[in-house]
């Protein structure tokens, strides 16, 4: 009788939502994504400081997460997709501009709503002279679904978006866009409904976490609050984390991942003003193989996290692989992050993961 552990062989894995920070808080992340398996396609958020509001800050950007990556890795395939942050005052000429030095992509933020997101959207229409230029030169526009408005609550915002991006869609109907790190069956619903020009992604903690996880009423909390399970948008309820599940695992083509992956070091989430991020970069791979094998979708697996989201923005599907093991580890209670005085709190701090990434 064989005692090899069990191994899965995937495609080399994208992920079409993440957060390197900046300065030497990119420095720690970088090699962390790269060891974690993350080792081709990582769409680079532009909320950092100062944003990335131009192509030739995007490439800016770009030069320096590959420079990370090649001093932690000279051979290296990792390729970060870069974006631009689309506010209400990026022009047209702005847009055509970052798509010509190869931008593919522009991230909307509501205005308030999360982090760095002080220059977001109040007034969708005054986005729309760069929502047309993005429909006319190709680029894919990125939405955080939640909608700005004082008078929607909280849990609430993410279908309240909807209606916003009806708006949009009826106006710009060959814009192709995407509602970033859904967490809602209104969200799952309204996605199904369009047309193959809309796409949507899903993070692996909100597969795993629902509302009761982030504020103490759920049994692994232990009845006290997670603030390191919280982040924007908020997870739901246990049907909405289900309709996630649903559809992660239906093998829907414009349903993929990302991750959203938010570090932020331990004093920030920790006080009273805390930081909005769950940094998953470490247990999101092991967690989903775990997840799509005992439900017997591993079939399904590869082509949420390489193949559908590669097709919707316009690549070919990598010819790389990433192996996982079947072999038990423990996910660290917290990591250093060098030159910071502090330490960043992943998920599943503390916990033993059956499946880890092979080095």
């Amino acid at each position: 009788m064989s005692t090899e552990p069990r191994t899965i062989r995937l495609r080399a894995p994208d992920n079409w939502h993440a957060h390197f920070r900046d300065g030497p808080m990119l420095d720690f992340l970088v090699p962390v994504f790269l060891d974690s398996g993350w080792r081709r396609r990582i769409v680079a958020m532009p909320n950092i400081t100062p944003p990335v509001l131009t192509g030739e800050r995007a490439v800016w950007y770009r030069d320096a997460l590959l420079a990370r990556a090649r001093a932690h890795d000279p051979a290296t395939t990792f390729e970060p997709v870069m974006t631009i942050q689309i506010t209400e005052s990026t022009t047209g000429d702005t847009v055509s501009e970052a798509r010509a030095l190869g931008v593919g992509l522009g991230k909307v933020y509501p205005f308030m709503v999360t982090t760095h997101s002080g220059n977001g959207v109040q007034d969708y229409d005054r986005i729309y002279p760069a929502l047309e230029a993005a429909e006319e030169v190709g680029l894919v526009v990125q939405f955080h679904g939640e909608h700005p408005s004082d008078d929607i609550e909280g849990l609430n915002k993410e279908a309240g978006f909807t209606a916003i991006l009806d708006r949009i869609r009826a106006r710009f109907p060959k814009l192709r866009l995407t509602m970033e790190h859904i967490t809602s069956r209104a969200a799952v619903d309204w996605v199904k409904a369009q047309d193959e020009n809309v796409g949507a992604s899903i993070t692996v903690h909100h597969l795993f976490t629902t509302v009761d996880d982030v504020l103490g009423y759920s049994k692994a909390s232990g009845g006290l609050m997670r603030v390191h399970c919280g982040c924007k948008p908020q997870p739901k309820w246990r049907d909405d984390r289900a309709a996630l599940n649903e559809i992660a695992l239906s093998g829907h083509p414009r349903f993929f991942y990302g991750g959203d992956d938010a570090a932020h070091l331990r004093r920030r989430k920790e006080n009273e003003g805390s930081a909005c991020g769950v940094w998953n970069t470490m247990a999101a791979l092991p967690l989903l193989v775990d997840l799509f094998d005992r439900e017997n979708k591993l079939d399904r697996l590869d082509p949420f996290l390489s193949e559908f989201g590669a097709r919707f923005y316009g690549y070919d599907v990598s010819a790389e692989s990433l192996t996982l093991v079947e072999e038990p580890w423990r996910v660290p209670a917290e990591v250093e992050a060098p030159g910071m005085g502090d330490t960043v709190v992943p998920m599943c701090a503390g916990e033993t993961l059956k499946w880890r990434v092979q080095a």
